[in-house]
């Protein structure tokens, strides 16, 4: 973890804009998570890809019982064995104006199929639906130094809108 680590930014996408053109490698598919029964796995995933056990499957249990919760922004890509390449859930806001935004939050593709265009696929699906579902704007927000998830944001017409500092006071012996 570098020195500006806890540095983030902001992206935000019309919209309206129009979406690039992917593809799936062959044999794979987007799809949505497959209820409770797959937390578990998701869980593995998310836990794989960010190297970390902060996701648990009680707390992703629970994202599906939110009342905002709408299963078919929930999409994983799943590779011709079954295994769980990537994921993007999306999510939707309503302002107090009453316009409706989107909000990628997270997304992420397994080591072992990265470079295969997943990312970009799942996010532009996700960004269809969140367009199908009358979204003005999406936002995604990423830390500073993941140059590859910055490049994939942007490479699909996120711009940043602002940085976000992140706070943080280190304890010894803690």
């Amino acid at each position: 973890v570098g020195e500006d680590s806890w540095s983030k930014v902001l992206l935000r996408r019309d919209g309206d804009l129009p979406l690039p053109e992917t593809a799936l490698p062959p044999g794979f598919t987007i799809r949505p998570l497959a209820g409770a029964d797959e937390v578990d796995a998701y869980v593995a995933l998310h836990q794989a890809v960010f190297q970390s056990k902060n996701m648990t499957a009680a707390w992703r249990a629970r994202t599906l019982a939110r009342p905002e919760y709408l299963p078919d922004l929930d999409l994983l890509a799943v590779a011709p064995d079954g295994r769980l390449a990537a994921f993007c859930i999306c999510w939707l806001n309503r302002t107090p104006s009453g316009a409706i935004t989107g909000q990628v939050e997270p997304l992420g593709v397994h080591a072992d199929f990265q470079r295969l265009g997943l990312g970009r696929t799942i996010l532009v699906e996700g960004l269809r639906r969140l367009r199908d579902h009358g979204a003005a704007s999406v936002a995604v927000e990423t830390d500073n130094y993941r140059d590859a998830a910055f490049a994939l944001y942007t490479g699909v017409g996120f711009q940043v809108v602002e940085d976000v500092l992140v706070f943080r006071k280190e304890y010894d012996g803690l």
